[in-house]
């Protein structure tokens, strides 16, 4: 073969037309995502603010409670603490001195559309030598 005949060269320039509308549609669809994925992260960060307001509320809850908890046992008699009873209560109180965090999250990254080398390489070829 010398050259692409022209049924060859209509066929790669179809080829290529189509690599092109797929690289094209493939952007759009990124695009697309990263919009309602920017969308979706509102909704997302909105939630984690529902949440660590809870999740506060009920720190402030648990971090009162702990005080309670603390000055009852420290108005007890060391014999009393040294006790069965006592020993108890440490282990009660040691449930509820661990305290409530907040969560974080970050922002996914966006997608990028990659880079489609075989849309350049094949739109380079050359049809005859």
């Amino acid at each position: 073969m010398k050259k692409l005949s022209r049924t060859q060269e209509a066929l790669k320039g179809k080829l290529s037309d189509n690599i092109e509308t797929a690289k094209d549609n493939l952007e759009a669809a990124i695009s697309n995502y990263n919009n309602a994925m920017s969308i979706a992260w509102e909704a997302v960060t909105r939630k984690i603010e529902l949440l660590n307001e809870a999740i506060e509320e009920a720190e402030g809850f648990r971090s009162e409670i702990e005080t309670i908890q603390d000055e009852f046992f420290s108005e007890r008699s060391e014999k009393w603490q040294e006790g069965d009873t006592g020993q108890m209560y440490q282990v009660w109180m040691s449930d509820w001195s661990n305290e409530l965090s907040e969560i974080e999250m970050e922002e996914p990254e966006e997608l990028e559309m990659p880079d489609v080398e075989a849309a350049t390489n094949f739109e380079m070829l050359n049809t005859e030598p």
